[in-house]
């Protein structure tokens, strides 16, 4: 079972920004989201690096 410190329920844009702050201080986090993709125009728009985004399917 993986293990995170940080577990965020859903991704807007606050959610985001948190989880990545949490990244650069090496955090493990977890961001749960209900939908089949990130939300947000800041994702699908390019200016959030597709390497911070790493997707877990079930």
């Amino acid at each position: 079972m993986t293990q995170y410190e940080l577990v965020i329920v859903g991704s807007g844009p606050t959610s985001r920004s948190v989880a990545m702050q949490a990244r650069k201080l090496k955090r493990r986090v977890l961001v749960v989201e209900s939908s089949a993709r990130v939300e947000g125009i800041s994702v699908h728009s390019g200016t959030i690096p597709s390497n911070e985004l790493t997707a877990v399917k079930n």
